[in-house]
């Protein structure tokens, strides 16, 4: 998961096992580690609250799960 400034000011907040933040010199980064099956929903509720502040490459599950929950976000709106 690629993170903006904003992303990484926000994750040092918070401590999650198996998930390391790496920071780079400008100050944005990125996170590396293992997230369990039965997590995905927990873990795409909690990183659609960095909206555009966070970009997340995999798994591919935690990327479908979020995009459903974002889709019924917007249909709520039509």
């Amino acid at each position: 998961m690629e993170l903006t400034n904003k992303g990484v000011e926000k994750y040092q907040s918070v401590n999650f096992p198996n998930i390391v933040l790496n920071k780079r010199e400008n100050g944005s980064g990125f996170l590396e580690g293992k997230i369990s099956k039965h997590d995905i929903n927990f873990f795409s509720d909690y990183f659609i609250t960095y909206g555009k502040d966070a970009i997340i490459k995999k798994p591919f599950e935690l990327i479908k799960c979020m995009k459903e929950k974002l889709n019924k976000i917007l249909n709520q709106y039509n």
